[in-house]
């Protein structure tokens, strides 16, 4: 029976093509010239007529995702569904690795739900199947008589992707071992579920979704001391900002040489069991505020699965990342989450930090040239 599988709610710039499978952004100007195969293109046309965006007409972006060989519309069978939808986090984890904060434009995971719609011969009767506790449910409908409405916290622009993070994922897919792909892959796909900015998932649940997601990734042990280690050797900075320069109080904590990003991890993973053992209303000191906890992992970890994959060669990091790396202490001594003085906007401190790191990279990358020049000569 064939499929047709899509990405209702999301919006790329360009065609991607990944580990055998493509991503096809629609375009309703011209789907002549999207497609060689006029039933495709008029089928597509049909099904998406009834995914309808918050303005109330039919969405104008979507992306068809299919294998790279064969039609939009084909046999699948359960290894290719769990392909696909393995390679769609991976190319959703690549969209929110380029994110930017305080920017006007955003996405989410939410943004890259995949769709599969079966069909008997024409889609006029359409096939779908939800997950239900004890087991699952099948749904078959007139294609004309229903419509889904795109959620309101996946209307975006255009998404941006991280493509050499996602070509460097691809390529430790194909040559890392079982055990450490599948580490990868699950760390990556809690860090997905817990960025999908909905308001049914609880800020407890993307907290441990979070730091599970860290622990995986840096497969360490199940205590807050050997992630927070692990975490701080990966993420070195050129310079190192310690307890005893912060300028927050870290009252509960006693040697003032720890690194700043130590005693986050540290806090930010001691928090987490609480929340998952049940304790919601946790009293435990924090530096920081839940807001500022979660911005931080969101950020770091993308960062943390860039530097392994530059060290297994398969990644270079790129001026934006050294420029994180450096900025992310200095982030945690500011109070971004709320406006400053003088009519500043939220995240104006975010971006100053931001900003004077970027000239310290600048500076460091003109001397590691000129040293390659003083070798070379």
């Amino acid at each position: 029976m064939p499929v047709f599988q899509f990405l209702p709610w999301c919006r790329l710039k360009n065609r991607i093509d990944v580990d055998g499978i493509s991503f096809v952004p629609i375009d309703r100007d011209n789907w002549e010239t999207m497609h060689s195969n006029a039933r495709d293109t008029a089928w597509a046309r049909l099904i998406l007529r009834s995914f309808v965006s918050i303005t109330g007409s039919p969405v104008r972006d979507a992306v068809i995702v299919h294998k790279t060989n064969d039609g939009w519309f084909t046999d699948v069978d359960a290894a290719d569904v769990e392909h696909i939808r393995e390679v769609v986090s991976l190319v959703c984890f690549s969209a929110l690795s380029k994110r930017e904060y305080f920017e006007l434009s955003t996405w989410n995971s939410d943004c890259f739900r995949l769709d599969g719609i079966r069909f008997p011969s024409a889609p006029d009767t359409v096939g779908f199947m939800t997950r239900r506790r004890d087991g699952s449910t099948s749904h078959y409908w007139e294609l004309a008589d229903i419509s889904f409405t795109q959620p309101l916290h996946t209307w975006t622009s255009a998404i941006e992707l991280d493509e050499p993070v996602l070509t460097a994922l691809t390529q430790y897919r194909g040559s890392s071992t079982s055990d450490n792909w599948a580490r990868m892959k699950n760390a990556i796909e809690l860090f997905n579920l817990a960025n999908s900015d909905n308001d049914l998932m609880p800020h407890h649940v993307e907290w441990v979704l979070l730091c599970s997601a860290f622990q995986q990734l840096l497969d360490t042990k199940s205590n807050c001391r050997d992630l927070a280690d692990e975490f701080a050797r990966l993420m070195a900075p050129m310079t190192e900002l310690t307890i005893a320069k912060s300028k927050r109080n870290h009252g509960s904590v006693k040697d003032n040489s720890i690194s700043l990003r130590h005693v986050w991890m540290y806090q930010f993973c001691s928090m987490r069991g609480h929340y998952a053992h049940g304790n919601l209303d946790t009293h435990q000191p924090s530096v920081w505020n839940w807001l500022e906890h979660v911005m931080l992992a969101t950020g770091a970890f993308p960062m943390c699965v860039k530097l392994l994959l530059s060290s297994r060669s398969l990644y270079e990091l790129s001026y934006q990342d050294r420029v994180f790396i450096e900025a992310f202490e200095r982030l945690m001594d500011e109070n971004w989450t709320r406006a400053g003085g003088n009519d500043q906007q939220p995240g104006s401190a975010w971006h100053t930090v931001m900003d004077v790191a970027a000239n310290e990279v600048r500076k460091q990358i003109l001397q590691e040239k000129m040293d390659e020049l003083i070798q070379g000569a």
